[in-house]
Formats: C-alpha cells, structure tokens, sequence
C-alpha cells in the first residue's frame, strides 16, 4: 500500500485515509526490503479493534468487540470504558481476554438520558522489549429507550403509595404533561412538571374513590413524543 525509502526510520508513521475503522476490522504489516528489494524481515499483524454496542430492554447494554492481534507478547484483558450523558469516559471493568463480549447494567442512570457511550483498550503483557503496548477500540453509542411506568393505583393518605406519579427514565424532557379526567371526561386536574404528582386532590376537596382517566406526554430534546392513555384507580387508606 506504501513504500518508505530506507532512510524514513528509525520511528516511521502513516495514516490510512480511506478506512471506516468504526464499521470494519483492518490488518497491517510491514516488510523491510534488502538492496535487492527482497523481502528480508516481515512484521507482526498490526490491527484495529471494531467496538459494537447495543441496547437491551431490560436495562442493559451488551458491547462485542473483535480480539486483537498480534503483538509480540499477550493480550492480557480488556479495559471497558464508559461516558454516561456525554460525560467523560471513565474505567468500568478489566476483563479477560476472551470472551470478546460485556454486559453492562444501566439501571442505575434510569433518570439521566439514556446515551451511554463505550470504548475497549486491549492491554498487551510480557512483550520482550518491556514495553507492553495498548490499542483503543472505536467509540461506541447505545441508546436506551425511553422509559415512562404509569401505576395504575394510589392511596390517599397512605405511607406508602399517596401519589399518582409516573416514573419517567433514560430521556431528558423537553416538554411534560399530565391530564386526569373524571368519568364524564372533564378534566380535573393537570400539570406540566414532571416533578408533581395527584394526591387526588381538586382545589381543596378530596375527590371520591373510583377510577379516573390519564393522559400523559413526555417530548424529550430530540423532539420524540411518548403518550401514554390509560386509567387509574384512587382508593381510600381504609380500604
């Protein structure tokens, strides 16, 4: 692919242009050519890492890589690395060398954006000249889908479910609202703050046990609008 006159080394770099290095898996190596331009030592496999991730329904993200090859030593692992929300990317797990394949839980991030970005460093070991070498895979984005969990029942007056919420994940929302209808479907009661739950309340009057209508939106930064219909039944603490 390219030819370097003798007198390029003794360090000698080159940049591939025309590659898609975060699609498809490269290999390279080079030759040094005698006076009779025959080949008289031929080098190690140099390649690049292709990072896949993708997003499970369950709350995580699996990430497949391809091994890397070839060094003069070992690969002794992989370095997971992770950016939550466009934040820095930090070091999550070092794993072994094979299997090329890791599952990360993002439950715990539920109220951020759901943008979780990924690269691996292979770490080589025991390469003879002492110094062990790194290569970084491409950086990888999954995106969970968004999340919105309406209960379907709340108790007034109780310590443990007094409010009608909905519990909203993984999406940054851009434009909130919530509607609660009674039977003739009138509406009693709204907010655009997805901070602020029914109690069940209408001005000062408690309103009666039953079923009540919802309708919910949730528009994030993207412009993606999630609804949700449905209804939810108010029940007295003494029930």
């Amino acid at each position: 692919m390219r030819s370097f006159p003798a007198t390029a080394g003794p360090l000698i770099q080159w940049t591939d242009g025309d590659v898609q290095p975060a699609t498809n898996a490269y290999q390279y190596r080079m030759q040094v050519l005698d006076s009779c331009r025959r080949p008289a030592f031929t080098s190690n496999i140099g390649a690049n890492i292709v990072l896949q991730a993708s997003a499970n329904l369950d709350g995580v993200n699996t990430l497949r890589w391809n091994g890397y090859v070839e060094w003069a030593g070992i690969v002794a692992g992989y370095r997971i690395l992770r950016s939550v929300a466009d934040g820095p990317f930090e070091a999550i797990a070092i794993v072994p060398p094979t299997p090329w394949e890791y599952v990360d839980d993002v439950n715990a991030f539920v109220e951020l954006t759901g943008r979780f970005c990924y690269r691996v460093e292979a770490i080589e070991a025991g390469n003879p000249s002492g110094i062990d070498a790194t290569s970084v895979s491409n950086d990888a984005c999954a995106f969970q889908s968004e999340l919105v969990f309406i209960p379907n029942a709340f108790i007034i007056g109780s310590a443990y479910n007094p409010i009608f919420k909905p519990v909203i994940g993984f999406t940054e929302v851009f434009h909130y609202r919530l509607l609660i209808t009674n039977r003739w479907g009138l509406v009693i009661w709204e907010t655009e703050d997805p901070e602020e739950g029914w109690d069940g309340v209408v001005g000062s009057q408690v309103m009666p046990i039953g079923i009540y209508a919802y309708y919910c939106s949730v528009r994030n930064g993207a412009g993606k609008l999630v609804e949700k219909r449905g209804t939810v039944t108010l029940i007295a603490e003494s029930d």
